[in-house]
């Protein structure tokens, strides 16, 4: 994953029931990726604004949302679907 510029990430609706997530950003461009409890990538994505509505269509579990902030340092927030 290249160095994105993130300055900071929040997923609402965690856990989630429906397999629908909220990520907010303070950047007008953001890029993430969603692991799984393996580290196999289940979503390279990216969005424009402030807040994405992301659609999980995955089973039940536990789940990575992975990205960078703007000097490199990544940082991960779990995301469960039940």
């Amino acid at each position: 994953m290249k160095n994105f510029n993130l300055i900071h990430c929040l997923a609402n609706k965690n856990p989630t029931h429906s397999g629908e997530i909220i990520i907010y950003s303070s950047l007008p461009k953001t890029e993430y990726e969603i692991l799984d409890v393996h580290g196999k990538r289940i979503l390279l994505d990216s969005f424009t604004g402030k807040e994405h509505r992301q659609s999980l269509q995955v089973p039940s579990g536990l789940y990575f949302l992975k990205y960078r902030d703007m000097i490199g340092h990544g940082s991960v927030l779990k995301i469960i679907k039940q």
